[in-house]
Parts: C-alpha cells; structure tokens; sequence
C-alpha cells in the first residue's frame, strides 16, 4: 500500500507522477495540461519535468537529469523542479508519494 497525496510538502525524495485524468495537449509552442478546474501552459523547462514523472524518479533524480539536459547545476535544477511541481500538485495534475 502506497500513500498518495495530491498537495503535499515536497523534498528530494518525494516521487512525483502525472494523475492518470490529467489531461495533456502538444501544441506548435508548447504543452497545455488540464486538470479538475483549470488548464494552463507550461514552460519548456515545465514541460520536460512533466515528461519525466513516471512514479518511480525521485525529485532529486527528475532535478539531476533536467541538470544535464540543461548544462546547469543539479542544487538549481531541483530547486526548479519542487517549485514547478508544488504548482502541480497546487493544480491537482500530480500526486506525490513519499
């Protein structure tokens, strides 16, 4: 059994996944996601964190890669990436375990 939160404190060992109603569109400049009551466009950098939420990365993890992908330092990239998913949890389009 798993425990799952919708709005929860995050840290570097949280594990984050996209809720499965979650709604997802590409367009020509970027990412729509819907959630229960509201949609919104997310960033480039927004955008690959979204791709990388398979519930099994930690935050720590989903930072480092977006550190590499990005040529910055991995202490920025997690910051980046507890600040875009605590607007996503916010939104109700993730859950976090751990």
């Amino acid at each position: 059994m798993t425990t799952e939160q919708t709005a929860a404190p995050l840290s570097e060992a949280s594990v984050p996944s996209r809720r499965l109603d979650a709604r997802t569109r590409r367009t020509r400049t970027g990412m729509l996601i819907a959630g229960p009551d509201q949609a919104f466009e997310l960033t480039e950098t927004a955008a690959e964190i979204w791709t990388l939420l398979d519930g099994r990365r930690t935050v720590a993890e989903i930072g480092r890669k977006l550190a590499e992908t990005y040529d910055i330092d991995a202490e920025t990239a997690t910051s980046d990436v507890l600040e875009v998913l605590e607007t996503l949890a916010a939104s109700q389009v993730v859950t976090v375990a751990g």
